[in-house]
C-alpha cells in the first residue's frame, strides 16, 4: 500500500509540472494567486477553483495537496468558515507559479513625473523575488494591445484610457489605481499662429492615434471646427509643431517649461517658431481628472497577477517616491 502511494504521488507530481496539461495550468494559477493572498485570509472553495479554471474538482485538490506536501502553503479549514491560508513561502510559491519574470509597460519617462512614476514602480517591484523589467512604449492603445498579446504582465494608463481599453477588450481590468500619484502635467492646447487663442478654420492639429487622451481632447477642442487633422507619433509631433508644419497640438508634458521637456531638442534646429509667439490655453474637460490618475491595467487571463503587483506597489510608497523625484529630494531611478 505504502509504495502504491508513492507511485501515485510521484505520477501526481510529475502531471502538476507538465506544461501541456490543464492540470499544470490549474496549479501554477492557484500557486499565483497565494502569493498575493495575505497569511490569514480565506481562500477560494474547491468548487469556486474549479469553476474559475474550468476544470474538475480532482485537479484542484490534486493542486492543493502538491503545494501543501512541500510546505509552500499551510491550510487551515475552519468548517463553515472555510478554508484559510496559515503560512506561505513566497520564493517557494513563485518557483511553483512557473514565473520566472515580471514585464511591464508605460510611456517613455520624458518628464519628472513620468520619470518619478517609473522610479516608484522599479523601487517596489525590485523586492519581488523574481526579476522585473519595464518596457518604455509611447501610445496607451499600443501597451494594451500588447498586454492582450501576452508581452507584459501589466501596463501603466491614465485611468481614462484604461477605460477606453476596457470597452474595447473585455479582459483588460484595472488592477489598482496608484493613489496619490500624477501621470504626468495637465494637457494644454498650443498654437503657434500669434495672436489666436482658439482653434478656427483651415488650421491643422496634430494627434498620436495611439493616444486615447489625445484623440479625446482633439475631438472636443475641434469640435464644429474645419480642421485638418494630421495623425503623427507623439514625439513627431512636437517637431512638427515647432517647424510649422502644424498650428496646433494638444500635449502634456510642460512643453513651454525646459524643465519639465526633455524634448527641448526640437527648439535647438534651425527656423523654428520661437516661444514668444506661442500660445499656451488650458483645456476643460469632463475628463481631465482621469486623465491625470495613472492606474495598472491587467488581463483577467493572468490570474493572480494583481495581487502580486499588491504585494510591492500599492502601498502609497510609490507616490512618495514621485514626490521626492520632483522636488529634486531623489534622482531617478529607473531600468
Amino acid at each position: 500500500m505504502l509504495a502504491y502511494k508513492k507511485t501515485y504521488i510521484k505520477r501526481r507530481n510529475a502531471m502538476l509540472q507538465s506544461p501541456y496539461r490543464k492540470e499544470w495550468s490549474a496549479s501554477t494559477s492557484i500557486a499565483k494567486s497565494f502569493i498575493g493572498t495575505s497569511v490569514g485570509s480565506r481562500i477560494p472553495t474547491v468548487k469556486e477553483y474549479a469553476e474559475l479554471f474550468s476544470c474538475s474538482r480532482g485537479i484542484v485538490q490534486n493542486a492543493l495537496a502538491f503545494l501543501e506536501e512541500r510546505n509552500v502553503i499551510v491550510l487551515e479549514k475552519q468548517g463553515k468558515k472555510g478554508t484559510f491560508l496559515i503560512e506561505k513561502n513566497e520564493k517557494a510559491l513563485f518557483a511553483c507559479s512557473g514565473l520566472t519574470n515580471l514585464t511591464a509597460s508605460m510611456p517613455p519617462p520624458l518628464n519628472l513625473h513620468l520619470a518619478g512614476l517609473a522610479t516608484g514602480i522599479c523601487q517596489g517591484m525590485n523586492r519581488c523575488e523574481i526579476p522585473f523589467t519595464f518596457a518604455f512604449v509611447q501610445g496607451a492603445k499600443n501597451r494594451a494591445e500588447a498586454l492582450l498579446r501576452g508581452s507584459y504582465d501589466f501596463v501603466v494608463t491614465t485611468q481614462y484610457s484604461a477605460k477606453v481599453q476596457m470597452a474595447k477588450y473585455e479582459e483588460l481590468e484595472i488592477a489598482f489605481p496608484f493613489i496619490g500619484c500624477e501621470y504626468s502635467l495637465p494637457y494644454k492646447l498650443y498654437i503657434n499662429k500669434p495672436g489666436k487663442a482658439q482653434i478656427e478654420d483651415g488650421m491643422t492639429i496634430a494627434v498620436d492615434p495611439t493616444s486615447s487622451d489625445q484623440i479625446e481632447l482633439t475631438r472636443q477642442v475641434c469640435a464644429d471646427k474645419k480642421v485638418h487633422i494630421i495623425e503623427m507619433p507623439l514625439i513627431s509631433s512636437v517637431y512638427a509643431f515647432y517647424k510649422g508644419v502644424v498650428d496646433c497640438i494638444i500635449f502634456r508634458d510642460g512643453l513651454e517649461d525646459s524643465s519639465q521637456n526633455l524634448l527641448n531638442s526640437a527648439l535647438q534646429h534651425e527656423h523654428c517658431i520661437p516661444k514668444s509667439q506661442i500660445s499656451v490655453l488650458p483645456l476643460h474637460s469632463d475628463k481631465i481628472n482621469e486623465m491625470q490618475i495613472p492606474v495598472a491595467l491587467v488581463s483577467r487571463k493572468n490570474y493572480g497577477i494583481d495581487g502580486i503587483l499588491k504585494n510591492y506597489i500599492s502601498d502609497g510608497a510609490v507616490s512618495d517616491i514621485q514626490k521626492n523625484v520632483l522636488s529634486g529630494k531623489m534622482a531617478p531611478q529607473f531600468y
